[in-house]
């Protein structure tokens, strides 16, 4: 008799690979003799269409009709009916029945159980029992973390993504606190293309979902605020080198042995080390890792390029309250907050009247030409040679480039004088 294991796929950020996942992971897992019930948790029923279900809706018997049944505890069908078979992979169909279902479940004392109570009876069948679940932390997933004996989370190294990894480990926890008698691992996973891992602590986590997702989508590629996320993860939440270089180790046997362009460098908390691995100086880590502590709005101004990094980096020491004040000051004058500005904000008192003082009341900067405002030419662009962006800007970022150049002819027109 078969005792099988339930295994989630889960996150509250869409578009980060779980339907695909939880059915690459089933056939996966099928191909190693193994007995596999995949299970659709979402309304949205990406993984039946994976499965090649054209028409959900014409499904008369879905995981959300099951559902139905438990809340208004009707009599449950055969397994027959509702379990379907495609290339040696049994799966249980989804529709939009199951968004109705989430609604009732809202209402119903005990609801946390449902889905156990339908998955129970059909463990002795499998060997593994794969759940696809929604984008959320409702009422469904916390069904699906309640019937769980094991979590995989997929998630991208974007901020987003990464904010809502921390709160999806946050309700796991909760979850598990009450499932701990269901701890197990899965026989023969170290021969498939994944990684699935039970009870593992934050720091390792964070290590598994950074290096798997830089392994295939370069640093460079990342916003100025997914950077900032990547490298405080890094210095703050990975500590242990030797657990780090393991995991790194299992990553690349897991892809074949190849890099494939992933990060094998050794992790330090020195910031020049952990900007060799990233082409970066010391200094422009430790502003990017400064700049995670900004506020939303202020990381969204960077990705937009609307404002400087080291503006930024000035506001990020302000409380949250203080940032955003400093934002509507900002909005509401016109003005557009330099590093200077954001540190004259930072040294003066963290009242409304104050900052709005400090933004909308500042003089413009001293034109390097002395000219008045008025009288300032109109220049066309100025396009760099190629010859001078390799010589000088080869490894720095584009955005940088303009500041750069700016504080570079301010010093040389002071010589002039």
């Amino acid at each position: 008799m078969k005792n099988g294991k339930v295994y989630l796929v889960g996150a509250t950020k869409g578009g980060v690979g779980k339907s695909v996942s939880s059915y690459n992971l089933a056939y996966s897992l099928a191909k190693l003799g193994k007995k596999v019930l995949a299970v659709d948790f979402d309304s949205q029923a990406n993984m039946s269409t994976c499965f090649g279900v054209e028409d959900t809706a014409a499904e008369p018997i879905t995981i959300g009709h099951l559902m139905m049944a438990q809340i208004e505890d009707e009599e449950m069908p055969a397994p027959e009916e509702y379990i379907h078979s495609r290339n040696g992979v049994d799966f249980i169909p989804s529709s939009m029945v199951l968004s109705v279902v989430d609604a009732k479940l809202r209402l119903e004392m005990g609801a946390e159980k449902m889905l156990s109570n339908i998955l129970e009876p059909l463990k002795e069948r499998y060997d593994a029992i794969i759940i696809d679940t929604c984008p959320t932390l409702g009422a469904l997933t916390i069904n699906a973390l309640a019937a769980t004996d094991g979590v995989i989370i997929t998630v991208n190294p974007q901020l987003l993504a990464m904010m809502g990894l921390q709160d999806f480990l946050k309700t796991v926890k909760k979850i598990a606190g009450h499932n701990r008698q269901n701890a197990g691992k899965l026989a023969g996973l170290k021969e498939i293309p994944a990684i699935v891992k039970d009870n593992l602590p934050d720091d390792e986590a964070y290590v598994y979902v950074i290096e798997t997702n830089l392994m295939q989508r370069s640093f460079t590629d990342l916003s100025v605020s997914e950077k900032a996320a990547v490298l405080a993860e890094r210095y703050d939440k990975v500590l242990y080198q030797r657990k780090r270089d393991e995991i790194i180790v299992e990553l690349k046997e897991m892809e074949g042995g190849s890099d494939k362009g992933g990060h094998d460098v050794h992790l330090s908390k020195n910031r020049d080390s952990l900007g060799d691995e990233y082409g970066l100086s010391g200094r422009h880590v430790a502003r990017l890792m400064r700049v995670n502590q900004a506020i939303p709005e202020i990381k969204e101004l960077l990705d937009k390029g609307e404002m400087q990094l080291t503006a930024a980096v000035q506001l990020s020491y302000l409380p949250e309250q203080g940032q955003k004040l400093a934002l509507v000051a900002s909005e509401k004058s016109g003005v557009k907050i330099t590093e200077s500005i954001a540190a004259k904000v930072r040294k003066g008192p963290m009242t409304e009247k104050a900052i709005t003082e400090a933004i909308a009341g500042v003089q413009p900067e001293p034109d390097p030409l002395g000219l008045p405002v008025e009288e300032k030419p109109v220049f066309k662009p100025i396009k760099l040679s190629a010859g001078i962006r390799e010589k000088y800007f080869a490894e720095i970022d584009p955005k940088e480039v303009e500041d750069i150049v700016d504080k570079a002819l301010a010093a040389w027109f002071r010589r002039k004088k």
